[in-house]
């Protein structure tokens, strides 16, 4: 601390000025510690938990696992009540619930969907990869065949990119020429018609944009969520109705 000392005597504006950066060097250090003692404290404050909550979270994994795994033995893991359709070949999935999922492997399969976390949305083929990925979480998702003007929506209300890591939001046809140009896709009309017929540039296309983060329907959920749509709730596949769910949240 030599360099900060005061002499006895100083001109009372010099002493005002190092008294001042007395005073900052001590904010400094105030932040540093709290820098490393932050999560600390939020741990302390959180560190307990109770027995029943644990049992509660165990027991939900494991149904999970025993649903996944029945699943698959009664659909082939194959969403419930899917009907291919050949003639419709995007699907659009949107994560409705869930903000706590115990089970670890429907934790993966959402991330691998780009659907990390409850109100994100995602495009994607219908494959016989992504059936099984959705049959493993479908009691999360609502999912169906987005009409065109569902997929035009979505992308010039929502739709994002990012660009040197950071996310943006797509604002005008000469981001999506320097980006996807080179596919002969130079405007957000052509992103559009790609993603809805599934071109053969789907991928580069779906891999511009993030996901879509969304809301709740305007006028909320009427149904149960966690209860399968084709029973009367609100999660799983639910064909052309998925574009009348998000009339609601678009």
């Amino acid at each position: 601390m030599e360099k900060y000392a005061i002499p006895n005597k100083l001109p009372s504006k010099q002493v005002a000025i190092l008294a001042h950066r007395r005073k900052r060097i001590n904010q400094d250090k105030a932040r540093i510690t709290q820098k490393h003692t932050g999560g600390l404290k939020k741990f302390k404050g959180k560190g307990f938990i109770k027995p029943e909550t644990l049992v509660a979270s165990y027991r939900k994994a494991e149904r999970d696992d025993m649903r996944i795994k029945r699943t698959a033995e009664v659909y082939g893991l194959r969403p419930k009540t899917f009907v291919k359709d050949e003639s419709r070949k995007l699907i659009l999935v949107f994560r409705h619930r869930g903000n706590r999922i115990a089970a670890k492997s429907v934790i993966h399969i959402l991330r691998e969907m780009r659907l990390s976390k409850k109100y994100h949305a995602t495009l994607m083929k219908v494959t016989d990869e992504n059936l099984k990925l959705l049959a493993a979480v479908e009691p999360y998702v609502s999912w169906g065949y987005p009409s065109i003007q569902t997929v035009r929506d979505l992308v010039f209300k929502y739709g994002f990119t990012k660009e040197k890591g950071k996310k943006v939001n797509i604002s005008s046809n000469l981001q999506v020429e320097q980006a996807l140009g080179d596919h002969n896709i130079i405007c957000m009309e052509d992103l559009v018609h790609e993603l809805f017929t599934v071109g053969p540039h789907f991928d580069e296309v779906n891999n511009f944009l993030t996901h879509f983060v969304l809301q709740a329907p305007k006028t909320g959920w009427e149904k149960s969520k966690g209860q399968h749509f084709s029973k009367g709730g609100e999660s799983g596949f639910r064909g052309e109705n998925i574009n009348e769910l998000f009339a609601s949240i678009l």
